[in-house]
């Protein structure tokens, strides 16, 4: 009877010392955006451009304004934050695309197949 008494009572104690569940942050689930690849910085759109991360509209007109004038060939000219500019390249077919992170699925095509 002692047992049973005890087990009574911590059965009715657990839901009592269980912590409740904290809020999860939907928004902050859904909008982690994950860059992946590379784009080219001499072919790429406008849009394409404001895709990538840390790049802002002042050093997209930079980057438009330059490339008109020449290709670009060096991307330490264009003095870029150092995330931004480990997505980009002189040369070659853009391989960039962005997914997002929880769940994990890709939100975009890349520019190289979505211009075929």
């Amino acid at each position: 009877m002692y047992k049973l008494t005890i087990g009574f009572f911590l059965i009715l104690s657990l839901p009592a010392a269980a912590k409740e569940a904290a809020p999860v942050a939907i928004s902050d689930q859904t909008s982690y955006i994950r860059v992946l690849g590379r784009l080219n910085v001499n072919t790429a759109t406008r849009a394409q451009l404001e895709q990538l991360p840390d790049l802002d509209s002042s050093k997209i007109d930079a980057i438009l304004r330059a490339r008109s004038q020449a290709p670009i060939s060096d991307l330490s000219s264009l003095a870029l934050p150092e995330e931004t500019e480990n997505h980009l390249k002189t040369d070659g077919d853009s391989n960039l695309y962005r997914i997002r992170q929880n769940p994990l699925r890709r939100v975009d095509q890349s520019p190289a197949s979505a211009a075929r």
